[in-house]
């Protein structure tokens, strides 16, 4: 295979070299690009479950409210009857906020219940962590999520003791939210994050269990399978933001974790990573191909412009400006009848292709405004051009000293540097 010339090899090489750096600020801004939208991304997540957060807080310090101040409003003589409970808080705006209203006695019966289900009057919770804790501290609360003993359902309550005028507690008034239920919890266990993230919640103790998710059967259940250690860093020490993790499915997401004023709780968030970053893939895909247009166009355009320079570069620097004896020479001799001939054969005898261009473009009597001596001449014609001197003319070393050349060439050479082969 022919070599490549210098020209082509600086056109080659200043084109490999603009592809290069185009690629390599086009990698550097791609992770640039990519830092930024995970900042925002992680920004936005986080301000998610915040805002979240805050609301569930509020509707749960809302509800505990209400019924701390309808516990304050109960007349306590009507702890003795239940009928009269029941008339009492049948109309009452705290029921329709609720999924059941409960009144406990003092040793831990039910009294009443709204909606009335039949067998639940007579329910024992002296046994519950939060019947104990009530009746020592005497404050309203809300109560860990716990199975309920009728129905087996997973509930979360607000109690708050009714107080006689002594200070001692005479009943206990619960609002129960179940968790299967359309309620406010119920809402946010059925709210998507994106278009498959969602929402869930774990109590912060020794043994977390979940408070709410998607997964009905995981609620009240332990944390199983691969456990997530981003969850496991939030549950410890409390973290809050949005981290890249893995879930108990082996599943790239992004999670984000908030806590919970009113209940020792986290909040959190799952968002598939191919979701979260898909808006970034595709401006990554316009990136790379817009990058890799501009490549190629930009090492078209500097492979020509080199070319084109070192082209320039080389004739303006091999003509020279012709002798006086050259320019008297010109003037008086046109091109031979042989040229003529040689020039209209489309394969000289014995000189090669590339002698025979190399003589035509470069010869005097192309060039008439030039010395029959050029440079580019001298080194193209190679020794079997003798061949093509007119008769009579004897060959001769040109004043450069690398081809042969007629003698009449010769002799308008500078005499200083002009010698006989």
């Amino acid at each position: 295979m022919k070599p490549l010339g210098i020209k082509a090899k600086v056109a080659l090489a200043t084109s490999i070299t603009s592809i290069m750096m185009i690629a390599l600020v086009t990698v550097v801004q791609v992770q640039r690009v990519k830092q930024d939208f995970s900042r925002v991304l992680f920004t936005q997540q986080t301000a998610l479950v915040g805002r979240t957060a805050e609301e569930l807080d509020d509707k749960l310090t809302a509800l505990l409210e209400i019924v701390a101040f309808s516990a304050r409003k109960q007349p306590p003589g009507l702890v003795n009857s239940a009928e009269r409970l029941r008339a009492y808080y049948q109309d009452r705006a705290i029921l329709s906020l609720f999924d059941d209203l409960i009144v406990y006695s003092a040793d831990g019966k039910a009294i009443a219940d709204l909606p009335v289900v039949p067998g639940r009057a007579g329910m024992d919770v002296t046994d519950r962590a939060y019947f104990r804790q009530v009746m020592t501290t005497r404050k309203p609360m809300i109560t860990e999520p716990v199975l309920g003993k009728y129905q087996r359902e997973p509930i979360v309550q607000m109690i708050a003791p009714v107080l006689d005028e002594r200070g001692e507690v005479v009943c206990i008034l619960s609002g129960v939210l179940r968790l299967y239920k359309n309620n406010f919890l119920g809402h946010l266990r059925h709210a998507t994050v994106g278009s498959s993230g969602y929402y869930f919640a774990l109590t912060r103790g020794a043994r977390p269990v979940y408070v709410l998710h998607p997964d009905p059967n995981r609620l009240l259940q332990p944390r199983g399978g691969q456990l997530n250690g981003a969850t496991t860093l939030a549950l410890a020490d409390g973290f809050e933001g949005t981290v890249d993790s893995v879930d108990t499915e082996g599943r790239e997401v992004l999670n984000s974790y908030k806590m919970l004023k009113s209940v020792d709780w986290v909040l959190g968030t799952s968002l598939p990573a191919d979701e979260a970053y898909e808006a970034f893939d595709g401006v990554l895909a316009r990136l790379l191909l817009w990058g890799g247009l501009a490549s190629l166009l930009t090492a078209l355009l500097i492979g020509s412009l080199a070319a084109h320079l070192l082209i320039s570069s080389a004739v303006s620097s091999e003509a020279r400006p012709p002798t006086p004896a050259c320019k008297a020479y010109s003037s008086t001799h046109r091109m031979p009848s042989w040229w003529s001939a040689w020039t209209a054969a489309s394969k000289p005898p014995t000189a090669s292709a590339s002698a025979a261009s190399a003589i035509r473009a470069t010869s005097c009597w192309a060039a008439r405004s030039r010395c029959w001596c050029r440079r580019r001449c001298a080194r193209a014609m190679p020794a079997t051009a003798s061949i093509f001197l007119p008769s009579g003319s004897a060959p001769s070393r040109c004043a450069w000293g690398v081809a042969p050349c007629c003698t009449a060439c010769a002799a308008t050479a500078p005499n200083s540097r002009s010698r006989s082969t």
